[in-house]
């Protein structure tokens, strides 16, 4: 932008004034989105963290069971037929 604005004929205390101004409002939005949103994204996160301890169990469990059931296919597979 400095490039353009430049290329405009724009003093470059104008700039740096119209700069700070977007900046500020910026910095003010990123602070009220964080004090508004941060509380309840908390609270989910605490939430999600006493579901995910589950649903990893879940996921060891049944790729542990997945496993088994291929290892013992293949090794039916194996066994002469007679």
């Amino acid at each position: 932008m400095p490039g353009l604005s430049g290329a405009q004929g724009m003093s470059w205390k104008k700039f740096m004034l119209l700069d700070f101004a977007a900046c500020l409002v910026w910095l003010v939005g990123y602070f009220y989105l964080g004090y508004f949103v941060g509380d309840p994204a908390v609270k989910v996160l605490e939430y999600y963290a006493k579901v995910a301890n589950y649903v990893a169990i879940g996921l060891v469990i049944a790729i542990v069971a997945v496993a088994f059931m291929r290892s013992s296919r293949k090794a039916e597979d194996r066994r002469p037929r007679g």
